[in-house]
């Protein structure tokens, strides 16, 4: 599988009131996710490794939460599960709790066992650290306490996914701005609709064309995941500095065995000096009316004097 598209290593932190921590805690994981196929009834095992850079020992929880995602855009909702996705009961993992010293790391081994009669389809939890830091590791009248959670994300799948073809992966919409006017990158955007129960990586290209179909920018996104019945919106962008002309904004989708490529409506594109040109034109063109007024109501005043 590619690259994960939403967050790999990631911190949630709390704020309470009261500020200035005397220590800075700071954790460190890896792997940051395992994307792997399981076989129902089969025990599976992994190790996470988890350090401590911080100059205090560290006391912290281990627990198998589930994950979903918050938005099209890749964010991660944590204890929220897809509806009918959660991987979180199959988890067992060696230590609930650990001290980890000052500098130090650990490797945490966690098991895995799908249920016999789990369908075919991608299944997702996420195992957190969580410190568990006391009042005594913190200044009196301290503003701010932070602590640091820390976690690996699951990506299972039982079972072989669906051939790839346009129902598979549905392109909801493709666009770019119809006009663009002196911009050095012009934003691209498309919504992609994973209608199977695996999840889904594929590759995206974006380019900007000229009417002929000659490439005048391209940019690839590798990264993003789009889940189980769920919309993914992927942005890129095409950086360029083409001249005054009409374009058009092209993407391809490609999936193991699947290829798709959609085309934009014409982009119109104006560089800043062209804007500038063309508001010296119109104000000649204003200046020039206005003059042909006054030069016949002059040839007009003096036919009447006669």
């Amino acid at each position: 599988m590619r690259k994960l598209v939403a967050i790999a290593i990631f911190c949630s932190i709390f704020s309470f009131p009261s500020a200035s921590a005397q220590i800075s805690p700071t954790l460190a994981i890896s792997p940051a996710k395992f994307d792997l196929g399981v076989v129902p009834g089969q025990l599976q095992q992994v190790e996470i490794k988890i350090s401590n850079r911080s100059d205090v020992p560290i006391p912290m929880s281990v627990e198998v939460m589930d994950w979903a995602p918050k938005d099209s855009r890749g964010a991660i909702e944590f204890g929220k599960s897809l509806p009918g996705h959660s991987a979180v009961g199959w988890f067992d993992t060696s230590e609930k709790d650990l001290l980890l010293d000052a500098g130090a790391q650990k490797n945490i081994k966690v098991s895995f066992t799908p249920p016999e009669l789990t369908k075919p389809g991608s299944y997702f939890a996420v195992v957190m650290f969580q410190s568990q830091l006391p009042s005594t590791y913190f200044e009196q009248g301290a503003q701010t306490q932070i602590i640091p959670w820390i976690g690996t994300l699951f990506f299972l799948s039982a079972g072989e996914p669906p051939a790839f073809d346009e129902t598979a992966l549905t392109i909801k919409s493709f666009s770019l701005p119809r006009f663009s006017f002196g911009a050095s990158e012009v934003p691209a955007s498309l919504v992609l609709v994973n209608n199977t129960n695996f999840h889904l990586a594929p590759e995206t290209e974006f380019e900007l064309m000229s009417l002929r179909q000659r490439t005048l920018s391209q940019a690839s996104q590798e990264d993003s995941i789009v889940m189980p019945g769920s919309e993914r919106l992927i942005e890129a962008k095409l950086e360029t500095k083409p001249s005054l002309g009409i374009y058009i904004g092209a993407a391809q989708i490609r999936l193991p065995n699947f290829s798709k490529t959609v085309l934009t409506p014409t982009v119109f594109y104006l560089t800043s000096y062209h804007l500038a040109v063309l508001g010296l034109i119109i104000v000649a063109l204003i200046l020039a009316v206005r003059f042909r007024r006054r030069v016949v109501l002059a040839f007009r005043v003096m036919i009447r004097s006669r």
